[in-house]
């Protein structure tokens, strides 16, 4: 972070398209692929072929393809949109063929940088999600609000280490889109740019970015995971409450991802004012 400008966002200005056709231009690609691995999850197991598929190891192939391109697909919407919130700084219409190009080009680095962090919260909300249905099991005798207030209790405890370990690595996917950080790299940067002092003075504004990025973001991503379903309940991980699930997800990813990507870029720049300032020590 030694630059005032990112080195991948470019000085060209083409004529300044809307900001609805910006939005439906970078969301058209990836979106059309997650919308094809929820089809194509429904035609394999409510379809025909469901049967002989689930007694084969060529479901578990097609499982692990769909998990792949999904994981694409999410990295390449995050890349193009951060992209974008931070060339909208600096131009006045940001060329949106190098927003998708520059989205495609650190797919793979964004993938491997937020996978293991990803990984690590699908299984702590898998863990919660099991706790919640747990609790509200147990105060089911005492009535629905007593189960209510039970969930809501549980779910309150679990947020907030959610939200710091968002504002802790909240500059990992600018570092990999604005500087192309390698994925390792990026993870360690990204922590060590988010020391207690800074993330104490900035504690507002990392709050209401973790708050964006864990419904934005991370909600729709693990609705995508069926042991994340299975945990909200058995009967969500099967058609066609999955499927209703996973293209309400993909709705609140729509909305969320770009205020998601407009957050992470701000706080990223605000940091690197900081670091580049003379009296920073």
């Amino acid at each position: 972070m030694h630059s005032d400008k990112p080195a991948v966002i470019s000085a060209a200005a083409p004529t300044p398209p809307g900001r609805l056709h910006s939005f439906a231009v970078l969301h058209a690609m990836p979106m059309a692929v997650l919308g094809g691995t929820i089809a194509c999850e429904y035609v394999l197991r409510a379809g025909q072929p469901a049967g002989w598929l689930d007694e084969s190891e060529f479901s578990q192939v097609i499982t692990v393809v769909i998990f792949v391109v999904r994981l694409a697909a999410f990295a390449i919407a995050l890349g193009a949109w951060t992209w974008y919130a931070g060339a909208v700084r600096f131009e006045g219409s940001p060329a949106l063929t190098e927003a998708i190009v520059t989205g495609w080009t650190s797919c793979m680095r964004l993938a491997l940088a937020a996978a293991p962090l990803w990984i690590l919260s699908l299984i702590y909300a898998t863990i919660i999600a099991r706790a919640a249905r747990l609790g509200a099991f147990v105060f089911q005798p005492a009535g629905a609000w007593a189960s209510t207030v039970c969930i809501v209790f549980i779910v309150a405890c679990a947020v907030p280490p959610l939200l710091f370990v968002a504002a802790k690595y909240v500059l990992l996917v600018p570092l990999v889109v604005y500087e192309r950080a390698s994925w390792l790299p990026a993870i360690a940067l990204s922590g060590a740019h988010m020391p207690t002092r800074t993330m104490l003075s900035l504690w507002l504004g990392l709050m209401l970015n973790g708050a964006v990025l864990l419904v934005g973001v991370l909600l729709p991503t693990w609705c995508c995971a069926d042991q994340f379903l299975v945990a909200l309940g058995p009967v969500l991980s099967q058609p066609p409450w999955s499927i209703i699930l996973q293209c309400a997800s993909l709705g609140l990813f729509v909305l969320g991802a770009p205020i998601a990507c407009a957050s992470m870029a701000s706080m990223y720049f605000i940091v690197l004012s900081r670091t580049n300032r003379p009296d920073h020590d």
